[in-house]
């Protein structure tokens, strides 16, 4: 046997091991590994914000009867009478309603003020104004130019920052309060409802008038700077009572 033809099985192997490494090599898409295809993250809209209410300024009357329900009035009176007394909580007084304060004493570092309370509170009143009454009842903003107590009363100022637990500021905290009592001139803002007096509502009782807060039309109060008078009812052509101001 000449040298090609033991070649020729020589080539013949080497062909078939061509082949199958060829076929070995080659891709095999029943093998591939899956790809993993995120799912579209779903667009939820986000949930509309209710609008802020508007602050509505108060329209200034200085007479009751030129006011309508509904209406956001200020008017100016004096406190004519309390279903309740309050305790002022930093000096003690028996009052209609208060507001007091705490406040941190400033320092060099510039850091905010750990201690920064307020508090305000109105017990139900009744304002006398120029041609009637005005109910007053609920939370209210006690708007008062505050100022130190003196004496200062440690315990109560201790009492004071033990709501929020912070009693261990006292010796860097200021404090200052201001009340409101029976016959104090104020100034009176909210909303005006007038209610049917009695039971059955007949048109011959008069209607009691109170003052409420609504969003953007807070119940505020405050002391009224100018002295307070009751309207004269002699231009009505009615003499004026003996005890009237």
């Amino acid at each position: 046997m000449d040298d090609w033809t033991r070649m020729i099985p020589v080539a013949v192997i080497g062909v078939v091991v061509r082949l199958m490494w060829d076929r070995l090599r080659e891709p095999n898409p029943s093998a591939e590994p899956h790809r993993f295809v995120p799912e579209p993250t779903p667009i939820v809209p986000e949930p509309a914000r209710a609008p802020r209410a508007k602050r509505v300024r108060p329209r200034v009357h200085e007479v009751l009867r030129t006011a309508t329900h509904g209406e956001h009035i200020m008017i100016a009176g004096r406190i004519h009478h309390s279903a309740g007394a309050l305790i002022a909580p930093l000096s003690g007084i028996q009052c209609a309603a208060y507001a007091a304060y705490a406040h941190s004493l400033p320092d060099d570092r510039g850091a905010p003020p750990p201690v920064d309370l307020c508090e305000m509170r109105l017990a139900p009143l009744v304002v006398e104004v120029a041609d009637g009454t005005l109910s007053i009842e609920g939370d209210a903003i006690v708007r008062l130019r505050c100022a130190p107590v003196s004496p200062r009363n440690v315990e109560r100022e201790t009492a004071f920052l033990a709501s929020q637990q912070l009693e261990d500021l006292l010796p860097t905290t200021a404090f200052a309060e201001a009340v409101l009592q029976v016959g104090d001139p104020v100034w009176v803002s909210g909303v005006l409802v007038r209610e049917r007096g009695g039971e059955h509502g007949y048109r011959e009782l008069p209607r009691q008038a109170c003052l409420e807060g609504r969003p953007g039309q807070p119940l505020s109060l405050g002391r009224s700077r100018a002295r307070w008078r009751r309207r004269s009812r002699r231009r009505s052509g009615t003499a004026a009572p003996a005890n009237a101001r």
